[in-house]
């Protein structure tokens, strides 16, 4: 399919998606022109939960469930050193030995 032809539905897949994300399929293009005023500041989760290096994945695995994060900082003497993900976790349980 040419590049022309697949950008409208994808575009129009991307804002469907996006929509139901912000709970708003409806009115998608409304709720991407606020977005764009919209700060990081403002948007971010700042109670969001942390992890070291020496947590379990077990912890991890509990706490990207319990609240629903797809990713949590990894920090490390107060820096931030990595993210951890579902999509990692998910890896690393279905990697055979």
């Amino acid at each position: 399919m040419p590049v022309k032809t697949l950008l409208p539905y994808l575009r129009h897949s991307v804002l469907r998606i996006l929509g139901s994300e912000l709970g708003d399929p409806e009115n998608i293009e409304e709720v991407i022109h606020d977005t764009r005023n919209t700060l990081v500041g403002d948007a971010m989760q700042d109670n969001a939960a942390t992890v070291s290096p020496e947590t379990h994945l077990a912890e991890v695995a509990k706490l990207l469930v319990g609240d629903g994060s797809h990713h949590i900082p990894v920090i490390e003497d107060g820096k931030p050193v990595g993210m951890i993900s579902r999509h990692e976790l998910l890896t690393l349980f279905t990697v055979s030995d």
